[in-house]
């Protein structure tokens, strides 16, 4: 029964990331067809800041859980 609700889970986040994907494709579709070239260069770049600073948050994030994973999995090995 798990391998059945583990399949289950894998492809709807897959589903999921190719609705995202295609999602974000037609945003900038319809952008890049509204904006000017010198406006979407502007845009895309700020994009680009904002993605260069999410990253070291992501990756905190990731440190975080696992150490919160970890305390609680010693608490209750005491």
């Amino acid at each position: 029964m798990s391998r059945v609700r583990l399949r289950l889970s894998g492809a709807m986040a897959f589903a999921s990331n190719v609705v995202g994907y295609l999602t974000g494709l037609i945003f900038t579709v319809f952008i890049t067809r509204r904006l000017s070239e010198g406006d979407f260069g502007v845009w895309a770049l700020i994009g680009t800041f904002i993605s260069y600073s999410i990253t070291p948050f992501n990756l905190v994030a990731g440190w975080i859980s696992r150490d919160v994973a970890r305390v609680q999995q010693s608490s209750q090995l005491q």
